[in-house]
């Protein structure tokens, strides 16, 4: 199978903002941290979700 550049930049990413998480939850800054990893790993999905999309007509509803 092919591999994606951009799947596999995504998944490094992902990683890198869990690390960050982790440092900002554990000084105390919640609300950021939250909002943080939310965003950061939304990215990684989308990425999976497009992969995975049967047709464009499906993945554009």
């Amino acid at each position: 199978m092919k591999e994606n550049l951009i799947q596999e930049k995504t998944f490094l990413f992902a990683k890198n903002i869990i690390s960050i998480f982790k440092v900002l939850k554990s000084e105390r800054e919640y609300i950021i941290s939250k909002k943080l990893i939310r965003s950061g790993t939304a990215i990684g999905a989308l990425i999976e979700e497009t992969i995975g999309a049967e047709s464009t007509k499906k993945f554009s509803s």
